[in-house]
This record gives structure tokens, sequence and C-alpha cells, in this order.
């Protein structure tokens, strides 16, 4: 990677692939002297929050990942990164990240830690890396990892 990124973006999750991704964005960052910004999208699918009209339950679910956003922020400036930012959103990970993220950071780099999923999962979760790469203008970086680890 010859290529001087000044903004990078890191999609990051409670997963253990999401830190092998953020470890890889903390080194890049530093290598380049860039502005690290997390994101986390909080699957509205996933937690069911599309039927779900409970305020209550969508706070508490957006609390904690607020505060692994605040862990991973210090994580980032306690390993030397100069600048950092972070964003929690709602949606879907694909559509935020590229819609709105990319408008509104315009990364030159996304950083993401993947973990190998089998054809049954790949088919009915999605391949996440895949529809986020046909839909940014920018480099993608996947960091990828056994489904074991």
């Amino acid at each position: 990677m010859s290529q001087n990124y000044e903004k990078i973006l890191v999609a990051v999750d409670d997963s253990s692939a999401a830190e092998l991704g953020l470890k890889k964005a903390i080194v890049l960052a530093k290598q380049n002297m860039s502005h690290l910004v997390l994101v986390h999208v909080i699957d509205i699918r996933t937690y069911g929050l599309v039927e779900r009209g409970d305020v209550k339950y969508r706070s508490n679910i957006a609390a904690k990942r607020r505060q692994m956003l605040n862990q991973y922020q210090a994580a980032c400036y306690h390993e030397g990164v100069p600048s950092t930012s972070a964003e929690l959103s709602f949606g879907n990970p694909v559509s935020v990240i590229a819609k709105e993220m990319v408008k509104k950071h315009q990364p030159n780099l996304i950083v993401l830690g993947i973990s190998r999923r089998n054809g049954l999962e790949k088919w009915l979760k999605g391949d996440f890396q895949q529809r986020l790469s046909q839909q940014v203008p920018c480099d993608l970086l996947t960091i990828q990892v056994d489904k074991t680890s």
C-alpha cells in the first residue's frame, strides 16, 4: 500500500474479526498520520427494531454500543493514532456506511475485519464485503479471519 491515506474509516463491532480490522487500521493510521473514523451501525433488522418501536430498548442497545466505541477510541489514543472520531448509527450497515458515512467523512480507505462464512451463512446473511465494495468510491481493505477465531 503505497498510497497515502489521510482519512481511514473502520467498521467495528464486538467481533474478533472487527478487532483485527481495527488493529490494522491503527497501524495504517499511524503510518500515514491519518484521521481514523470508527463506525458502528446497529442493524435494525438484526435487533428487530423495525417492528419494535420501544425507545428504551433502542436506547439501551445504543448505550452499550457507544461504550464499545469509546473503548475502541481510547485504545486508538493509547496506540498513538493522531486523530480519531466515532460514529454510531442505526440502519442497514451497507447503506449507512456506503452512503451516509462515506459522504460525511470522505475516507480514502475503508477497513473491514471479516470472518469466513460457509455457503449457507453467506446466502442467509449476505456478503457484506461484496455489497459494500460495489457501492463505495474509495479503497476497501478486508482483514479476513477464520470463523473459528
